[in-house]
């Protein structure tokens, strides 16, 4: 009897937890009607490089920066380091034109690499920092829309360059890609 009772509840809860799954309520104010379509919403309004305290990275070369990715445009503009958790991050903006024909994220469409001596830099995602907000790579950009976008990497030093590699993530790493190498000092 008593196994049968708890069999019963924990069927009765396993049921009740299940009823929510695959129901969402619809709070998006966009036309995509997904809930996502707000977790990043406006994100770029928060994106102000004068703001962050840091040491500003330099480039002497802009050709290869910007360009056509697919169906959008990419340029990398900027990058910035900052002290983040006790770490040396690098902050880099992009500016995204969504040329696609329909809503997309930056992240959805692009894959982004950082070098730092023949290494691969870890992403870092910096909260809280006054011109920053990396929750950009995820805001849904209506198609013919420009919006700026931000990833941060974790440094290996603040000494050796930083190039930046941006490319569709359907195509072989290095063709068609939007590239950028900033010095740090």
């Amino acid at each position: 009897m008593k196994k049968s009772l708890v069999l019963v509840m924990a069927a009765i809860i396993a049921s009740l937890s299940l009823a929510g799954c695959g129901k969402t309520t619809n709070t998006a104010t966009d036309t995509t009607g997904d809930i996502v379509a707000d977790f990043a919403k406006d994100a770029d309004k928060n994106i102000d490089m004068t703001k962050v305290e840091g040491t500003d990275a330099t480039t002497a070369d802009d050709e290869n920066a910007k360009g056509e990715i697919g169906d959008s445009v990419v340029e990398i503009t900027d990058g910035k380091v900052i002290k983040y958790n006790d770490r040396d991050v690098f902050i880099v903006s992009f500016k995204f034109k969504n040329k696609t024909g329909s809503n997309a994220t930056f992240t959805s469409l692009f894959n982004v690499t950082a070098q730092q001596n023949d290494g691969q830099l870890p992403v870092e995602v910096v909260l809280g920092v006054d011109g920053v907000d990396c929750d950009t790579i995820a805001q849904v950009v209506p198609s013919g829309d420009t919006i700026t976008v931000q990833k941060g990497y974790v440094l290996s030093n603040t000494s050796d360059p930083v190039t930046i590699s941006v490319n569709e993530f359907s195509k072989i790493e290095g063709l068609d890609a939007v590239t950028k190498t900033f010095n740090l000092k």
